[in-house]
């Protein structure tokens, strides 16, 4: 239920500040995920009863005058029981990435991944519906792994069985200047067996490349997929 701020003192970690959301109670999952950005932190709080049991939170705080002060808390607009809203976070200017591979929307874990964007009011909106796989079914944990990166947003569904059991997938979206377009699916090109790969557990984002996760691929050894632009 709490947050410890550190703070580097010439060689040293210092205590600064510790953050309690206003309402938090035990089991919510606070720090779940954290994301930061200048004067601004974000944390998920799965576990928070809003909708029913763990259908998750996620709280923002700002640095107001060298001090760090709760300024919102948001949930799913279909928030409900096991959601656990606020696992995956993933920041970028001012969007926020909100992953619930949970959501039953397309059937039970299908799952989705929520947008916010913070207005000029300082105040945090979802943008229209929340997003899906353009193939969704039950089982497939989309928003198990979300990064924004600018215009790009990069989703790991690691349970999606296209290729065989848990061998898994990852979702390419674009921002048009209006909505989230999506741009292409991502699967791994390889000769090894797919089957629970689990490609898409983690994602990233850095420039031109996008990096996909797959830690069960040749016997739990893992690998990590690059794609680059040219291959999008």
């Amino acid at each position: 239920m709490i947050i410890d701020l550190f703070h580097r003192e010439n060689l040293s970690w210092r205590l600064k500040q510790k953050l309690q959301p206003l309402g938090a109670v035990p089991a919510s999952g606070l720090g779940a995920a954290i994301v930061m950005d200048e004067g601004l932190l974000i944390a998920g709080a799965p576990g928070t009863n809003v909708a029913g049991p763990e259908s998750g939170a996620v709280y923002i705080f700002e640095l107001q005058g060298g001090v760090w002060k709760q300024t919102n808390r948001i949930s799913a607009s279909d928030s409900h029981t096991r959601l656990q809203f606020g696992n995956q976070l993933s920041l970028s200017g001012n969007r926020l990435a909100v992953g619930c591979a949970n959501n039953n929307t397309f059937g039970k874990k299908a799952g989705a991944v929520y947008m916010f964007e913070q207005l000029a009011n300082g105040e945090w909106q979802q943008r229209n519906e929340p997003l899906y796989a353009i193939d969704a079914r039950e089982d497939s944990h989309f928003g198990t792994s979300v990064c924004l990166s600018g215009d790009r947003l990069l989703v790991g569904a690691d349970n999606t069985s296209f290729r065989g059991g848990e061998s898994g997938s990852a979702y390419l979206y674009f921002h048009d200047g209006t909505d989230w377009q999506h741009s292409q699916k991502l699967e791994p090109k390889s000769n090894a067996s797919t089957y629970k790969q689990h490609f898409g557990r983690t994602v990233a984002v850095h420039e031109d490349r996008l990096y996909i996760a797959a830690p069960s691929e040749y016997r739990n050894s893992g690998a990590v997929y690059v794609f680059d632009a040219e291959d999008e």
